[in-house]
Parts: C-alpha cells; sequence; structure tokens
C-alpha cells in the first residue's frame, strides 16, 4: 500500500493550505506573462537584426541664402560618387507632405513654411557606404546636411528589446525564487501545527524520507492545481490579448500571441510550479527532522 495515500497526517486542511493553490496560481500566471514578455521581446528583437537594410535617407535642411534645391542636387552629386551608392533621388515637396499627413494635415502646414528636402539614397547589395567620408563632404556645402541611417536606430532598438528580454527572464527566475520562499513558508507552518504527529512518528522510528514525503506529495498536489489555474489564465489573457491586438493590425505593437512551442512551456509551469513547491517542501522537511531528538 501506498504510504503518501494513508490519512497519517491531515495535511492541507488549515486555511492557509487551503488558499496556497490560488496563490501558486497567482505566481504562475505572473510567470506566463514574463515567459510572453521573453518570447515576444526575443522574437522581436530576431526580426530587428533579420533584414538588411539597403536605403539611407539624407536630410537638407534650408539655409539662410534659401537655394536648397541647388544644395540638394550638389549632395546627389557626391552621394552618387559612393561606389556604395546605387541610386539617389530627391524625394518631392507633396510626397513629404504625405509622410507627414497622419501627424501634420496639409491644411494645418502654414503656406510659407520651408520644408527640408528629403534624398532617398538606395544602396548596392552588400554594399557598406562611408557615412564618415560622406558627412565630412556635406559640411563644405552648409550646415543642416544629416544622413539619416536606419541600421543604427535598429540595432539600438534590437539591443534594448534584448535588454528586455533579460529583465523579463530575472522576473520569472524571481517568481520561482517566491514559490520556493512560499512552499518553504507553508511547509514550516504545517510542521507547528502538526508537530506532535511528527515527533510521534519519529520517535516510533519512522524513517525521515517516509515523513518528508509525505509533506513532498501534499507540496505537490498543491503546486500543479494552483499552477494549473494559474497557466490556464494565463494561456486565455495572451490569447485574448493577441486577438486585440491583431484586430488593431498596427506594427507598433509586439506580437504577445504565443505561437505553439510557447503554450507548449507555458503548459510545463504547472509541472515545474509543483516540482519547486516539492523540493523545496522535501528539503525544508528533512532539516527539521534532522534537530528532532
Amino acid at each position: 500500500m501506498n504510504p503518501t495515500r494513508l490519512p497519517i497526517i491531515p495535511l492541507g486542511r488549515d486555511a492557509a493550505s487551503r488558499l496556497l493553490p490560488f496563490v501558486f496560481g497567482l505566481m504562475t500566471f505572473l510567470a506566463g506573462l514574463a515567459l510572453a514578455g521573453v518570447v515576444a521581446l526575443s522574437g522581436a528583437s530576431e526580426q530587428i537584426g533579420k533584414p538588411e537594410v539597403d536605403r539611407l535617407t539624407v536630410e537638407v535642411q534650408p539655409d539662410q541664402s534659401g537655394d536648397t534645391d541647388a544644395r540638394t542636387q550638389l549632395v546627389i552629386a557626391h552621394l552618387t560618387r559612393d561606389p556604395a551608392v546605387a541610386e539617389a533621388t530627391a524625394i518631392s515637396d507633396d510626397e513629404v507632405a504625405a509622410l507627414l499627413q497622419p501627424w501634420l494635415s496639409r491644411d494645418t502646414l502654414p503656406g510659407d513654411l520651408a520644408m527640408p528636402r528629403l534624398i532617398d539614397v538606395r544602396l548596392k547589395s552588400g554594399a557598406t557606404p562611408n557615412l564618415a567620408a560622406l558627412s565630412e563632404a556635406f559640411a563644405t556645402l552648409g550646415p543642416g546636411i544629416k544622413i539619416d541611417d536606419p541600421r543604427t536606430w535598429l540595432d539600438r532598438l534590437g539591443s534594448f528589446g534584448r535588454s528586455l528580454a533579460v529583465v523579463a527572464g530575472i522576473i520569472m527566475a524571481l517568481i520561482a525564487a517566491a514559490l520556493g520562499v512560499m512552499a518553504v513558508v507553508n511547509t514550516r507552518m504545517a510542521l507547528a501545527v502538526h508537530r506532535e504527529v511528527v515527533e510521534l512518528l519519529h520517535l516510533m522510528g519512522a524513517k525521515d524520507s517516509f515523513i518528508a514525503r509525505l509533506f513532498q506529495m501534499q507540496a505537490l498536489k498543491v503546486g500543479l492545481i494552483g499552477g494549473a489555474l494559474g497557466a490556464a489564465i494565463a494561456a486565455a489573457t495572451l490569447y485574448g490579448i493577441g486577438q486585440a491586438v491583431h484586430r488593431l493590425d498596427a506594427t507598433i505593437f509586439l506580437d504577445v500571441a504565443l505561437k505553439a512551442p510557447g503554450y507548449a512551456v507555458l503548459a510545463a509551469l504547472p509541472v515545474a510550479t509543483g516540482l519547486i513547491a516539492a523540493l523545496t517542501s522535501r528539503v525544508t522537511v528533512l532539516r527539521a527532522l534532522k534537530r528532532m531528538p
């Protein structure tokens, strides 16, 4: 007969033990959200690092001379002499106004507003222009000529996303540590409540491993129940958020919707919660029994 099925110690019947599954469920829910953050941020960082940017933008600000078109043509001439540049084309004022349309409509723009000229630069495949040399050449043409290299902010954005993914991973580790602490506290409370029964079993010659197994299996049960509850709520929450983001059809939001591998890891969270609770409970009981006469 399996000794863990014998009601030798009535564990899990006090008020604190009955609330523990809900506490474990809350921690598992938070761990699931942190997991989604890790997956979303890691995926975003990977996607940012994949594309090869083959375009640059050069901005020519109006100066006191007012001859912005002439300066723009000189900039284009410098660009076309660069061996890495395949084509340089000035963007018309109408196209610039169309770019500003989401923020400023044409009707709100003053008629005498001097708008900068933009130059679209297409690079040759696999080529890297000498941006420092181009900047020095543009400096001779006057102030207000700026090269916008999207690779610079893409690299920074990718690094930022990877840093956030590390932070989310640390949060998951802290949640796991908190689960262990809660299991230790609950086990100590259970030992205090049932101290007389535990001491009696100990004096009767029951092995420490046998007594520890009773607490361990109870902690495993509570961890699995609470973990399953939290993982289910996390999965439903992430699914709802993912559907809402998809309906917005906005690329500025991270895709937090988990794919099949993500849901597989989410399904493993209750097992991890149960194992953490069982292991910490066993260690706590064994240490307490060693101090008993």
